[in-house]
Formats: structure tokens, sequence, C-alpha cells
């Protein structure tokens, strides 16, 4: 896209982190490109330029418009002529989107709109009274077999899954068919999968409070990481953040400083001489170029590791930070 194109308050398609993602454009920023928003983790993120945005999504296209607007007239025609002469029914009016799966992504020019009927999923009243009370459900996706919440849109539940299969579920499970012909059918999970909880890391403004010494030395270094990060912030316009590193393996580094979402320094807090942690070693293989440091508060040894990883007293890294 072009700079010129681009409108505070949109909704565009853009590339976050390596993959795309959603997001509002909520003003200019002041490191260049615009503020926004993900609309999927509601995190604040930079675009750093218009080459970040592939496509504008919170308005529907023409060709849609059009086609909603030949649906409406069809529509109130039909009600006029069945409707009986002592009642009053009023026009029905445009929706945002059309059809049950363009609402999902009105945005999405490519979207196929063919849909083929399968077997019901429900029968008999109590079933449709049980579907009406939900929110969402869970369907198995028929193309790659996964997991894929579908949430309701007035009479249906819609959906799109990661591989590009879209889907609907009304009394009918309907799925929609591409380019390749037919998509084998989705079968509707019983129960929906527990969400995943993700753990977080807390920290006192004022280490002083922690009651533990270890927990309390480790907020004190994630202070004063967070102090260096903000001045740089704000005096050098830097976008440096402190983030911690944990991964699917059960690995973790306590502290991870980045700029622009890359890392410029690893460091773990121990009390006391210890070994180097594993994590951090696996880190500093990873991006050998990062400084890595081991900190401790009651240790006295201070070298540097075969791997580059520097072991010292706390303070030797402190003093380092104005």
């Amino acid at each position: 896209m072009k700079k010129k194109d681009v409108e505070i308050g949109g909704v565009y398609v853009a590339k976050v982190s390596g993959k795309l993602a959603k997001v509002r454009i909520t003003g200019e920023s002041r490191f260049g490109g615009w503020d926004a928003v993900n609309l999927a983790t509601k995190r604040d993120v930079r675009i750093r330029g218009a080459g970040r945005l592939r496509r504008r999504v919170d308005a529907p296209p023409a060709d849609a418009k059009a086609r909603l607007a030949a649906g409406v007239a069809k529509l109130n025609a039909m009600l006029a002529s069945d409707v009986a002469a002592t009642t009053t029914v009023a026009p029905v009016a445009a929706e945002p989107a059309v059809g049950p799966v363009a609402q999902e992504n009105p945005g999405d020019a490519t979207l196929p709109n063919t849909v083929a009927q399968v077997e019901p999923q429900t029968n008999g009243q109590e079933g449709d009274d049980t579907m009406a009370k939900q929110k969402t459900r869970m369907i198995a996706c028929g193309t790659c077999s996964r997991k894929l919440e579908l949430v309701r849109r007035k009479s249906t539940f819609q959906g799109r899954c990661p591989c590009g299969t879209a889907w609907a579920l009304g009394k009918r499970l309907v799925k929609v068919t591409g380019a390749n012909g037919s998509i084998p059918a989705a079968k509707v999970l019983e129960e929906p999968p527990a969400p995943e909880k993700k753990e977080r890391k807390h920290y006192h403004y004022d280490w002083s409070l922690v009651p533990d010494a270890a927990a309390r030395f480790e907020n004190l270094v994630a202070s004063h990481l967070l102090k260096w990060a903000d001045y740089q912030v704000d005096t050098q316009g830097r976008a440096v953040e402190l983030r911690y590193f944990r991964d699917v393996d059960g690995r973790e580094v306590d502290f991870v400083l980045t700029e622009r979402q890359r890392p410029i320094a690893f460091v773990e807090a121990k009390w006391s001489d210890e070994p180097i942690a594993p994590a951090l070693r696996y880190l500093k293989r990873r991006f050998p170029q990062v400084p890595a440091w081991q900190v401790s508060a009651a240790g006295a040894r201070d070298y540097l590791d075969r791997d580059g990883i520097r072991v010292a007293p706390a303070w030797v890294l402190l003093r380092e930070l104005v």
C-alpha cells in the first residue's frame, strides 16, 4: 500500500512479528510510521511503513455492496407480496456484509461464495434451543483437522480456518467449496477445548516489598533494567523493551532486552555463584552476537565463559546502566 492510502482508525491486514494480523491504526508514531493495535492480541504495535500493510479490511468491496443491495431489494419485494393487506412490514435494512462467510472477512475479494449443505447437525426443538443459547461452537476442520471456533452471526455460527476454509453452522452444517471442488464434511465436537493459559511474571517497582531474598534480588535487577530501557526510549528515541524468554520445552531466561523486536542482551539473575543456566547457554548459541550475562547477588566470581557468557556479581552490570 501507499502512505497516502493509510487512514487513522482504519483496519488493515499487516505483517506483525513475521505473521499476518488485523490491526487498527490509532495514530502516527513519533518514531515513524503509525501506532496501531493488534485486534487479535489487543497489544500496541508499531507499523514502520506502508509496505507492512497488505490491504484494508474494515470496508466491504464494491461488488459485495452491489450484491447486498440486490438481495435486500429482492427480499423486500417477496415480503410485500406475501404480507396481508392489514399487516405493515418495514423494509429490511442493509447489513455491512454479504452472506454467512463474507461477514467474517468482508475485505477479502477472493473469498469463495459457493456453499454445499451436508446432513443436519441437530434434530428436534431441544437441539435448536441449546444452539440458540450458545455464542460459539467448536468444530474440527474437514480440510486440515484443526480445532476451529465458530462465532455466532445472527442465526448461524461462522468462522474461517487458518488453512483458508470457511465454515458456517446453522440448523445444518454448511461448508464453502473452492476451486478444487468439494471439501470433506466437518465433525462437530461435543465440548470446546479448555483455553490455554500463558504464565506471566510480576515485579514490583519497589523491590523492598518482596519478602524472599532471592526473589527480591531478581526484582531489583528487573527494576534497573526497566528504568534503563525507559531512559533509552525517552532520551534516545530507541524502541527498547524489557521482556523474558520461555519456550515450549521449559527453557527460561529471566530478562531479554530487545530493540525493534530483536534481542540486544540476555540477563539471568542468580542468588549465588552457580553453573551457567542451560537456557541462557541455549540463547547465546542461537544468538552468538548478543551479549549474555549471568549475575549474582552474593557471588564473587567474575569470568567470561567459553561461549562468551559473562558471569559476574550484579554490581558489575548495574554500574554500566545510566
